[in-house]
Parts: structure tokens; C-alpha cells; sequence
């Protein structure tokens, strides 16, 4: 839940009075704090890292790349929260490490071009491997 609409101090008493107590809701800054932190001792230290979608054909990659380069961090994601872990894997991948990103389509590339870029830079290299259609403008 957004931590805005959850904020004590800046609800009315009114507002307070219908809501649940404090715990009840779950705000989305401890989301954010513990995919930094999974994401961070995912990396640390690994020379190949894996972007993946945690289901069979995403997991089967892994195994894939595993059995070719011994140890690969997977990094867990969706399409969906992509963005957000480049962005994280970006922050904390080991200076010149294989990163590949499996089974995952962008909706768009510009969504995750900056992160994606910047990913680029500080690894040796970064493949990308999907099966899923891709529209021919995140293609190029």
C-alpha cells in the first residue's frame, strides 16, 4: 500500500478513526527496502547474475547457465517489476560480471532504457534470451 495513504501524521482524525490500527496495512517502502537488500547479497560478490522470471522455462535457464558457468545469482523479476530491478541490479552488480536477462519482455523499451543502460556499463557483458513476442520497436 502506498505509505502516503497509511501516513499517521498526516490523516485526519476523522480519516483514523475508519481505518484499521498500525500493522494492519503493509506500506510499499518495505517492499522496495527488502527487494534493495535480496537483490544486493544476490550479486555481491557473483561473476554471472541472472535477471529471470521465477517460473519453469525462467528457471530453467538458470539451471542452463549454471551448468555452463558453475555459480549464477538469479535475481527473481517479472515484466511487470523489471524497471525497478535493473535498476537495483544496476546499483550492485560486481564491476565487470555476466549478467544475462532471461524469459522477460519488456512492454516497451523505453521503460527500462536508462536502467538497462546503465546496467551495460558496468558489466562485462549483458544477454538477453526470451522466447515471447517482442513489438518490432523494443526490438531495435
Amino acid at each position: 500500500m502506498n505509505d502516503r495513504l497509511i501516513d499517521d501524521d498526516r490523516l485526519d482524525l476523522a480519516r483514523k478513526s475508519v481505518l484499521p490500527g498500525e500493522g494492519f496495512f503493509y506500506p510499499d517502502s518495505l517492499d522496495a527496502e527488502r527487494a534493495d537488500q535480496e537483490v544486493r547479497e544476490a550479486v555481491t560478490g557473483a561473476e554471472t547474475v541472472v535477471l529471470a522470471d521465477p517460473d519453469a522455462d525462467g528457471l530453467a535457464c538458470v539451471a542452463l547457465l549454471r551448468e555452463a558457468f558453475g555459480a549464477a545469482a538469479l535475481v527473481p523479476t517479472s515484466p511487470h517489476d523489471l524497471s525497478d530491478t535493473l535498476d537495483r541490479v544496476a546499483d550492485g552488480v560486481e564491476r565487470g560480471a555476466r549478467v544475462f536477462v532471461c524469459d522477460l519482455c519488456p512492454d516497451e523499451y523505453r521503460y527500462i532504457a536508462g536502467q538497462f543502460e546503465r546496467l551495460v556499463e558496468r558489466a562485462s557483458s549483458v544477454r538477453w534470451f526470451d522466447h515471447h513476442q517482442w513489438a518490432d520497436e523494443t526490438v531495435e
